[in-house]
């Protein structure tokens, strides 16, 4: 099992990336392909292999022999889903993806629409209606995911961050516990900032 670095390269005001995946074996040694791609397919890249790192209850039927499909939702960000939906049923541990895209009805994002998502990413949503969502849905054991600067501060999960040319993580692992979410340790260890209230 691996987990992507990615090392951000700005040229020509556009942001192009190099995604590094480090494939750890007992050994310890690495190997490492680099794929380079925009800002958004790296995001992209790194919500798939959340995927691997997180470990739902059983009350919201993930882990459930029964249940064979994982909900990825998508809200308020088109450039990230129409990338994403690459990914729309392929397999990831014996469990079938389905994308969906979750429009906002004047500037919010009904609580209805998301509650049968097991990750959720947001997109531009004024930090107020996003506060109010992610206060909202706190309990229901979606990992939420943005790279709005105050999503982690309105409540999120996992934040992504541009830093000195690189894509980093910043993780509120108080949030997922409160949602009964299990970030595994690897996930926590390549953050760059994991904060525990």
């Amino acid at each position: 099992m691996f987990f992507p670095v990615a090392k951000v390269c700005l040229s020509n005001n556009s942001i192009r990336a190099v995604v590094c995946a480090f494939v750890m074996s007992w050994s310890q040694s690495a190997a490492c392909s680099d794929v380079e791609a925009d800002f958004v397919e790296i995001q992209v890249a790194y919500l798939m292999k959340f995927l691997f790192f997180v470990d739902w209850p059983k009350s919201h039927g993930v882990e459930h022999s029964s249940n064979k499909t994982l909900h990825i939702c998508v809200a308020e960000d088109e450039t990230l889903m129409s990338e994403l939906i690459r990914h729309h049923e392929k397999k990831v541990n014996g469990k079938i993806i389905n994308v969906e895209y979750i429009a906002a009805k004047n500037n919010v994002v009904a609580k209805l629409d998301i509650a049968h998502c097991q990750l959720l990413y947001l997109g531009r949503l004024e930090q107020n209606i996003m506060s109010k969502l992610l206060h909202n849905i706190s309990q229901l054991s979606i990992l939420t995911i943005s790279s709005e600067p105050y999503f982690i501060a309105s409540g999120g999960m996992i934040g992504f961050v541009l830093r000195d040319k690189n894509v980093v993580l910043d993780v509120s692992h108080g949030a997922t516990v409160r949602s009964g979410l299990k970030l595994r340790s690897r996930l926590l260890r390549a953050a760059r900032k994991v904060i525990y209230i």
